[in-house]
């Protein structure tokens, strides 16, 4: 069943920067900031302007992306490296009364006529009431136990230690798959890099494209921020694709595989206490907007990433980034801006 589109309460929502460069001057950036919620092509569209200290880079007109929600919320490489004794679910999780069944059965033509027909009548039935099968992300979140109650959930919460030449750098946490790149097992088309990795006995070839400007997205971030790649990916598959990527730890200075994601109602989150870092200093980058449930003023969602040439969302983040930058308190700022406890406050009467 379809899920009702949230209306997009975002306006215009100017952010002051205290250690501007050129005091009382602004630089007018329209269309600034990533899109998000159903639906998720145009729900933050005309956010500006924004005073920011000047970034050097190209004039651009961004192409609206055509997929669907539900789309962005899987990783198709994931589908190789997904699978575990002890985590079920993607990089980009899934509702665990569907998906994740599904993931645990992976036994479909052993059904019966019978059984699909008794599946199909059941689900007509729960249509006919009003039940809601797309995951809805923001649904999810108004659903979350209290943070107390499952905070231990995690296989390894060991936090990385901040370099001293960090310390007085806010940190910001970037998602990998469809944030930053996009994985595939499939050879066709364009892709920049290509390794093989061995998983449950078999060597699987994996495909890669950057998404556009990753290296000078990152060269930027990674002289204002401490930078902490956090995946929910397996490790045997990230870890192999960063040392690729950064192979000097150039630009990631911290990495964090799916042991230390959150584990809640057969989704992965990432919580953001277990780095020890003060919250009030930390952004973390997603495509995934669940993906920090639990720390919503922290989260600035980003537009799923595939293969568009043109995309320049990485770009677009950083007028926020440097005025974030200097901020005292980044809450406060990514709450105006994005608006997703009010979002998921609106989710709590839809379904």
């Amino acid at each position: 069943m379809k899920t009702t589109p949230l209306r997009s309460n975002a306006g215009i929502v100017p952010l002051s920067s205290s250690n501007s460069t050129t005091p009382g001057k602004t630089t007018t950036y329209y269309d600034s900031l990533s899109p998000i919620a159903s639906s998720p092509r145009n729900a933050f569209k005309g956010l500006g302007p924004l005073p920011i200290t000047r970034v050097d880079q190209p004039e651009v007109t961004p192409e609206v992306p055509e997929s669907s929600w539900t789309s962005t919320l899987f990783s198709p490489v994931l589908k190789l490296f997904g699978q575990d004794s002890s985590f079920i679910s993607s990089d980009d999780s899934t509702d665990a009364s569907s998906e994740v069944k599904m993931a645990e059965d992976d036994s479909f033509e052993s059904k019966t006529n019978t059984d699909e027909e008794e599946e199909d009548e059941e689900m007509e039935e729960d249509r006919d009431s009003g039940a809601c099968y797309e995951f809805d992300p923001f649904i999810f979140m108004a659903q979350l136990p209290p943070h107390s109650l499952v905070r231990y959930n995690v296989q390894d919460a060991r936090p990385p230690a901040k370099h001293p030449e960090h310390h007085n750098k806010p940190t910001l946490v970037l998602d990998l798959d469809e944030t930053l790149v996009h994985c595939s097992a499939d050879p066709s088309g364009k892709f920049d890099v290509t390794f093989g990795v061995q998983f449950n006995g078999t060597m699987c070839q994996v495909y890669v494209r950057k998404r556009p400007h990753l290296e000078t997205f990152l060269d930027y971030v990674s002289q204002k921020y401490e930078i902490v790649l956090f995946t929910a990916s397996q490790r045997v598959y990230a870890e192999r694709l960063l040392d690729i990527l950064d192979p000097q730890k150039k630009y990631i200075h911290h990495r964090l595989y799916r042991e230390s994601c959150l584990m809640v109602h057969g989704n992965l989150l990432k919580d953001l206490t277990i780095l020890d870092r003060d919250l009030k200093r930390t952004i973390i980058v997603d495509n995934s907007p669940h993906a920090f449930g639990y720390q919503l003023d922290n989260g600035v969602p980003i537009e799923s990433w595939y293969e568009d040439p043109h995309d320049v969302e990485l770009l677009k983040l950083l007028p926020l980034l440097e005025v974030l930058h200097n901020v005292d308190d980044v809450r406060p700022h990514l709450r105006k801006v994005f608006k997703m406890q009010d979002l998921v406050n609106e989710a709590r009467y839809r379904c």
